[in-house]
């Protein structure tokens, strides 16, 4: 029961990820056409959005790995009354996990964003 909530926790964590990230693709969309028109490159902007998804995604792993195994601590220890060791390396491998599936939802939903031609974008703005 508890595997399957987290399974369930984590899909629906992913779904109000990709949820955000559609509803603020025309706003990005727009931010990154003016930013190409000034002379940013389809590089940079491709691989500052990378570094934002990537960097969120560790953030937001990383700290709900740490919750777990507090909330594991106050468990073992207040409520059954036994010994437990933290695996000290979950925060590292939250971090991982929440940066690749972050990244994963991100270029799903986000896919095109960069490329869109500009004047196209511009004139759909207006």
């Amino acid at each position: 029961a508890v595997e399957f909530l987290f399974v369930f926790t984590l899909a629906t964590g992913l779904i109000v990820l990709m949820a955000g990230l559609m509803t603020s693709r025309e706003r990005r969309a727009r931010e990154w056409a003016v930013l190409r028109a000034m002379g940013a490159s389809q590089r940079l902007l491709s691989t500052v959005q990378n570094v934002e998804l990537l960097s969120l995604g560790a953030l937001a792993g990383a700290m709900s790995a740490a919750a777990a195994l507090g909330i594991g601590w106050g468990l073992a220890t207040k409520v059954f009354e036994f010994e437990w060791q933290a695996p000290l390396w979950w925060p590292l491998f939250g971090a991982l996990v929440g940066a690749l599936l972050a990244w994963s939802a991100g270029w799903w939903s986000l896919r095109g964003v960069v490329s869109r031609p500009v004047a196209l974008t511009l004139r759909q703005a207006e």
